[in-house]
């Protein structure tokens, strides 16, 4: 009884069923366009906030490292220090006697207590020998460890938190500031409390599940999460770690580095809210809105019912049956267009009964042109074997000519022929006409190597060359001559038609350009142009406005014709 009610042959159910469709396709949009384009943008705009936040921070860590490095230097050229270091390198191991002075002690205090997080200061003269105004086994051993990497580095300070996890050492060579700048006299390390870092680290953290850490180019100085360095020197903004996804940052100098990533579920955070908060909006606006189609479908399809039988009776051939119109709405209207359709179909039918008889005509006549050709040719060879026989070698010619210059004409009905042979139509035209006339011109033809086998427009050629002859050297009293001359000019084939004729005088000249132009103007033959103005037209319409005739003429010297085609609008002619 279910599946009869909601069977899907309604229109109700189909309604129903159509929003269902509609609402699942928004959530899927919705959802596509969080993972493709919420999800990237903000998990930019979170890379751009860490990067800014990263520079900061480093910049701030610099300032600290800096700091305690000018307080070393700062100790290092202190007279009182020097001075010690000259008297501890004149004594052996053996004369070593542990602690310092008071002033000296008082000294080494006074730049401890300027910083709190300086914890102590180690002072290590040529000997080895181990100074500090609060001496610890740990810090010794450390020192005992570290001294040669001091001396390596040739005064360079030197980072490295190899100690207790809560302090970090500065260490770095000193050497003689009064006589001799390249002389080693010693050593001093730095005990500085680890939060001057870790502090500031923690500071800068956007959220929780922001990282960092800090590292130094030997990597003796480490702060941070030190496991997750196996995968942080990657180069990559994203990495996975422990079976997690996060986004990672870069900043360094020539010392230190500091890496700053983040769990990418934290980023997306928002994303998910934002679409949690779009799907129950869509699904509550979908029950409300099957609740409205329940109601509202009775009172539509009792109309689309009777347009449904009205169509069923046009599909049994009642083209003529008429809908009642009963109400003003869309329904009514679609009533209206129903009818006016009808009638229209009605008027087609009987249209398509008389396109049908004249299309029948047409075919005849079109069975009658494919036997005319073979009627000419049979024709014209008994005239060319007739001429022969009786040795008349001009008729034969003039036949021969006639002959190739019409089955070229013809080329089977095709639009588009191979370029040798429209320029072989030309010149067959021409030898008819020097027969015609006793040779009274002449003509050349030059077409570069490589486009005879372009594909072109059939009848752009012997149009022309037909003006030339007629309107150009027809009635000069000296001998005429024409050229045809085909190049390719960078992406272009250009053609031109040029002959040594009387010329055009610049009033007719710009008429004839004109008249060119004019697509339904009737032109008297004997003027000429008629023919231009069909090669004209036509050349525009294949190959577009930019391929239409250009006519220069000066009067007394000659005429020339020319136009471009586009080299890639000429495809290989395939027969």
């Amino acid at each position: 009884m279910i599946i009869k009610k909601f069977k899907l042959t309604t229109i109700r159910t189909r309604i129903i069923l159509l929003f269902i469709i509609v609402a699942i396709f928004q959530i899927a949009v919705t959802a596509v366009f969080a993972v493709t384009q919420l999800k990237p943008h903000i998990t930019n705009t979170y890379i751009r906030h860490q990067s800014q936040m990263s520079k900061a921070l480093f910049w701030q860590l610099i300032n600290e490292k800096s700091k305690m490095e000018n307080y070393s230097v700062n100790i290092i050229g202190d007279s009182e220090i020097q001075d010690f270091f000259h008297q501890a390198n004149k004594r052996s191991k053996e004369e070593y006697t542990p602690g310092m002075t008071t002033n000296l002690r008082n000294r080494i205090l006074s730049y401890t207590e300027n910083d709190n997080m300086i914890k102590a200061i180690y002072l290590v003269d040529n000997n080895n020998l181990v100074y500090s105004n609060y001496m610890n086994r740990a810090v010794v051993n450390f020192i005992n460890n570290k001294i040669d990497v001091a001396a390596s580095q040739k005064g360079r300070p030197v980072w490295d938190t190899d100690y207790n996890g809560k302090d970090v050492i500065m260490y770095r060579a000193v050497n003689n500031t009064t006589t001799d700048l390249t002389k080693k006299v010693g050593a001093i390390f730095m005990v500085i409390d680890l939060k001057i870092f870790t502090d500031t680290l923690n500071r800068f953290s956007l959220d929780t599940n922001q990282k960092y850490v800090l590292l130094s180019k030997d990597e003796r100085m480490k702060v941070g999460d030190l496991e997750a360095l196996q995968v942080l020197g990657t180069s990559e903004e994203e990495f996975l770690y422990h079976n997690e996804e996060y986004l990672k940052n870069y900043n360094d100098n020539k010392d230190w580095a500091i890496f700053a990533w983040v769990n990418k579920s934290a980023v997306y955070r928002p994303v998910y809210v934002i679409l949690r908060i779009l799907l129950i909006e869509i699904m509550a606006l979908m029950i409300l809105t099957i609740g409205l189609i329940i109601f509202l479908s009775g009172r539509i399809t009792k109309p689309i019912a009777d347009i449904s039988r009205a169509m069923r009776q046009m599909g049994k051939g009642n083209i003529g049956i008429n809908i009642p119109v009963t109400s003003n709405d869309e329904f009514g209207g679609l009533a209206e267009t129903m009818n006016r359709m009808s009638k229209r179909i009605e008027e087609l039918v009987v249209k398509i009964k008389e396109d049908q008889r004249n299309l029948r005509s047409l075919e005849l006549k079109a069975m009658q042109y494919q036997i005319n050709p073979h009627f000419l040719y049979n024709t014209l060879d008994s005239v060319h074997m007739f001429a022969r026989k009786n040795n008349d070698i001009q008729s034969s010619e003039l036949v021969i000519a006639l002959s190739n210059f019409f089955r070229i004409s013809l080329n089977h009905g095709h639009e588009f022929i191979k370029l040798a042979d429209e320029v072989q139509h030309a010149v067959y035209y021409l030898e008819i006409q020097n027969i015609r006339f006793r040779k009274e011109f002449e003509w050349k033809v030059l077409v570069e190597e490589g486009l005879e086998n372009l594909s072109v427009l059939k009848f752009i050629l012997q149009p022309l060359v037909e003006n030339s002859l007629t309107h150009g050297i027809r009635n000069v009293t000296y001998k005429g001559r024409i050229w045809l001359k085909i190049y390719k000019n960078d992406s272009k084939i250009v053609f031109e038609i040029k002959d040594n004729g009387i010329g055009i005088l610049p009033d007719r000249l710009e008429e004839l350009r004109k008249s060119i132009e004019e697509e339904d103007k009737e032109t008297d033959l004997n003027k000429g142009g008629f023919g231009m103005r069909n090669v004209h037209q036509r050349l525009k319409i294949f190959y577009g406005d930019e391929a239409g005739l250009h006519i220069d003429s000066e009067w007394e010297e000659g005429t020339t014709i020319s136009f471009q085609i586009h080299y890639d609008m000429c495809i290989s002619y395939n027969e």
